[in-house]
């Protein structure tokens, strides 16, 4: 599997909503290029750094995403008791 980062998608907004069995994380996804970011694709959720960070689950987006356009994915997880120490 090839992982790649695409530059023109930015988080323009996240936050988490969690109860005592799940926690669901959101993000808004921007596109600020000139060009359509090619669907699908997937958008990782990862713990600390972006990048290097612990790899905590994906949401895929499943068509393109226009230059200018943005769109909210979720990742829930079943057990976030099982974070701690991440």
């Amino acid at each position: 599997m090839m992982s790649t980062v695409l530059h023109d998608l930015i988080v323009a907004w996240a936050y988490s909503l969690h109860t005592p069995d799940t926690l669901t994380l959101t993000a808004t996804i921007s596109n600020v290029g000139t060009l359509a970011a090619t669907g699908p694709f997937d958008i990782a959720f990862r713990a600390n750094d972006a990048v290097t960070g612990t790899l905590l689950g994906t949401a895929s987006v499943g068509s393109d995403l226009a230059a200018g356009d943005g769109i909210s994915v979720n990742l829930t997880l079943s057990d976030p008791i099982a974070l701690a120490g991440i």
